[in-house]
């Protein structure tokens, strides 16, 4: 073998070297991404449709994933626009992963929630309470639109009340 020829097996050599530490790269870098969109998407503000139960600022702790025992969760402060429009501003996330299942069907849509459904959330509304206390803004739990409760009181014991349905 010529020595061009042992240059030129050692640049191919080389340069596949340097092809698979680029792929190898790029796959990282789409790996940060996907990461940063993840952990950043909860952050987004968002527009709202308007609900005449509730008043507005007020902050609320939402459950945006319940399956079974695990759950993602954000407290966000709402504010309404000058033009009437809603929006909230995510304040907090948490996932959550054992503890009592949250099955909003088992939760009434009228009347004060029981000790034993929230001491099921306890855990989740302190975040809550405690942006609640420092603000003194109205809370609220929303499970989904059906079941939206009303805490009203933080401590020494949670208390929390079902919003009434909606009416069209």
């Amino acid at each position: 073998m010529s020595s061009e020829e042992v240059t030129l097996a050692r640049l191919h050599e080389l340069l596949e070297l340097k092809d698979a530490e680029a792929h190898k790269l790029q796959c990282e870098m789409e790996e940060l991404r996907r990461q940063l969109h993840y952990e950043v998407d909860w952050m987004l503000h968002e527009k709202l449709e308007g609900d005449s139960r509730l008043p507005s600022p007020r902050l609320e702790l939402q459950a945006l994933q319940l399956w079974e025992r695990h759950s993602e969760w954000r407290v966000v402060l709402v504010l309404a626009e000058r033009s009437g429009q809603l929006t909230q501003v995510p304040l907090e996330y948490s996932k959550r992963s054992g503890g009592a299942e949250v099955v909003p069907a088992n939760y009434p849509t009228t009347g004060e929630l029981p000790v034993g459904l929230v001491r099921n959330l306890s855990s989740l509304v302190n975040d809550l309470c405690w942006q609640h206390e420092s603000m003194g803004l109205p809370a609220y739990v929303r499970l989904d639109n059906a079941h939206i409760y009303h805490v009203t009181q933080a401590r020494p014991e949670l208390r929390m009340i079902a919003v009434p349905a909606q009416h069209d």
